[in-house]
């Protein structure tokens, strides 16, 4: 009798990888150097520890850049592995649109299943403003992926009850914070949704 192997049980999360990759790829090229402000700072930042701690523009570090660091690092720090190149400052905000999507599907398939999580996957990585702010080196990619990932670790320390959870739920949101703090307002709408969330999950664990 011939066995077939058994089909990955997570296999409905690989439709909305696919296409938030290909989506925030396409025509990556001719974006150059996008954001020329924040590129400049990356190379500054990537030249100069003094730099990228503080976030400056100048190699100095003597002037910083308008936002909080933490997106600017990771591209820094993949610079200064690859190279200062526009791929260098574009494919890690794809990769975040990507992994960000892979949180939704895992926030949403334990409590709701595979259907809601795949539709929730899909919505994330067609959306037109996610597909923007993935195919620049904005930091609006890096603070979408953080807030998701606090929304999960939440989903998670409601689920548990496990401190591992509720303290990892903090430190994500407060790198979410640390991207951007000008989107207070979406951190703290972020938090009140959690906040929903969680009670809705206690409530039934109840």
């Amino acid at each position: 009798m011939l066995h077939l192997p058994r089909q990955p049980r997570h296999w409905p999360l690989l439709p909305p990888l696919f296409l938030s990759l290909v989506l925030s790829s396409w025509a990556l090229g001719t974006v150059g150097w996008g954001n020329t402000y924040y590129s400049a700072a990356v190379r500054s930042m990537s030249s100069s520890w003094h730099a990228f701690w503080y976030g400056a523009i100048d190699s100095v570090g003597f002037v910083t850049v308008d936002k909080p660091p933490f997106s600017l690092w990771v591209q820094a720090l993949v610079v200064r592995v690859f190279g200062f190149s526009s791929m260098s400052l574009l494919v890690p905000q794809v990769l975040a649109g990507a992994a960000a999507v892979a949180l939704v599907y895992a926030t949403i398939v334990g409590r709701w299943g595979r259907t809601a999580a795949t539709v929730g996957a899909t919505v994330l990585a067609i959306a037109p403003i996610s597909v923007m702010v993935n195919h620049s080196n904005n930091t609006d990619a890096i603070l979408t992926l953080a807030m998701t990932a606090t929304a999960w670790a939440g989903v998670r320390a409601a689920e548990t009850g496990r401190w591992r959870w509720i303290v990892a739920t903090g430190l994500l949101f407060g790198v979410a914070f640390t991207t951007k703090t000008r989107s207070e307002e979406h951190t703290s709408e972020l938090q009140s949704h959690l906040n929903l969330v969680c009670r809705l999950l206690l409530g039934k664990k109840k």
